[in-house]
């Protein structure tokens, strides 16, 4: 399935404009995790992507113990980009992992539109 597509079908980018759709296509990129690697950590850099899965299971993780597993058509990392932060907790792929990696500049862009906006405030 077409990254646009799939996102079109999933909470909160249904709501999102053709042309914010677009963008947010020629933005992302696809990204592989095997089983067991970790995606972000607690006390990395800042983060600066949205991170969407598209196939696999993550583990979110403060402190070794699981908090939630995500699954497909689930966000991560939003929490710390809203911020301008470090990650605030530990994202691990539970089985091999495709995710779409939105950059900031593009998820800011999208953020204009108050329908998506008002999902993360």
């Amino acid at each position: 399935m077409d990254p646009v597509e799939f996102l079109r079908n999933h909470p909160p980018f249904d709501a999102v404009s053709e042309s914010g759709l677009a963008h947010l296509g020629g933005a992302l990129e696809v990204v592989y995790a095997p089983k067991n690697r970790a995606i972000m950590r607690i006390g990395d850099p800042r983060n600066d992507y949205l991170y969407v899965v598209r196939k696999g299971a993550a583990r979110l993780e403060r402190e070794g113990r699981l908090l939630t597993v995500l699954e497909e058509g689930d966000m991560f990392g939003f929490t710390s980009l809203l911020a301008g932060s470090s990650p605030n907790f530990d994202v691990v792929a539970d089985d091999e992992l495709l995710l779409y990696r939105i950059p900031r500049e593009a998820f800011d862009r999208v953020r204009g539109e108050p329908t998506f906006n008002e999902f993360f405030v």
